[in-house]
């Protein structure tokens, strides 16, 4: 939630910036100056522990592949961020196709509404009982995957709007139920190497992703790429719903 609010300010003094300077220069200089600041702000941090020195390139991945409990978990994020990410290059020409005498108006529309559901799941998942579930994260793929189609199938602005605010209320419950899984089937001694691993393999599931959404959207068209992601988030949260019912039947049949 706060880093949606952040980038909707931010959006909102960069459209300043860029009337009143009619250069992006500036922005370039003010977003150079946030990351020092930023950064003299985690010196303060102190150690945050869980990492190895010389460690090869690998053996982050493999250390934490070999936490049992955690390999789902990095697996699933590795699945929705494929698919949550192929809307990055699809968004803008869906609004171009919605609108085309007014595409960039549509997109802003399109960003703001995205921003406001993710601040709206955001606190949402704050309340949930169990945010460290399978279930939670199956719960948010779930209503992202059934919107995203619902997208896709919009053939008005408005209703690609609402749509995509329902969407995006389900990528945060999805990705902070993830996220707090990991850390709980971590402890103290491999939690960074857990967490710093999580970020590898989503960030390689980006680039593939977006490739993928790309290629989609250019070669067939922006709703088979909304209409592609959320029936793959579909499968996703059935996949994990299942493995949730399984451990809770094994946790059960415990004596």
């Amino acid at each position: 939630a706060a880093t949606m609010i952040a980038m909707a300010i931010g959006y909102a003094l960069a459209g300043l910036v860029l009337w009143a300077a009619q250069s992006t220069a500036w922005l370039f200089i003010f977003d150079g100056l946030t990351f020092a600041v930023a950064g003299l702000m985690v010196l303060g941090l102190g150690d945050l522990g869980g990492g190895v020195r010389k460690a090869g390139v690998f053996s982050g991945l493999s250390r934490s592949w070999a936490v049992h409990g955690a390999r789902v978990h990095l697996a699933v994020a590795a699945a929705g961020a494929f698919f949550l990410t192929m809307s990055f290059p699809t968004l803008i020409t869906l609004a171009y196709r919605r609108s085309p005498d007014s595409g960039a108006n549509a997109y802003t529309i399109l960003e703001v509404m995205l921003a406001v559901g993710i601040v709206i799941g955001s606190i949402l998942v704050g309340r949930m009982k169990n945010i460290g579930s399978m279930r939670t994260a199956a719960q948010g793929l779930a209503i992202t995957g059934l919107f995203s189609v619902a997208v896709g199938l919009s053939p008005w602005l408005w209703l690609v709007a609402v749509c995509l605010l329902i969407a995006s209320t389900g990528n945060p419950i999805y990705s902070v139920g993830n996220i707090t899984a990991l850390m709980e089937a971590s402890d103290s001694e491999n939690r960074g190497t857990i967490m710093s691993s999580r970020f590898a393999v989503t960030q390689l599931a980006l680039i593939l992703g977006t490739t993928a959404g790309g290629l989609i959207s250019s070669l067939i068209g922006p709703e088979a790429t909304y209409g592609t992601l959320g029936v793959g988030l579909l499968g996703v949260a059935g996949i994990v719903a299942l493995l949730s019912r399984e451990r809770r039947t094994v946790h059960e049949a415990a004596p």
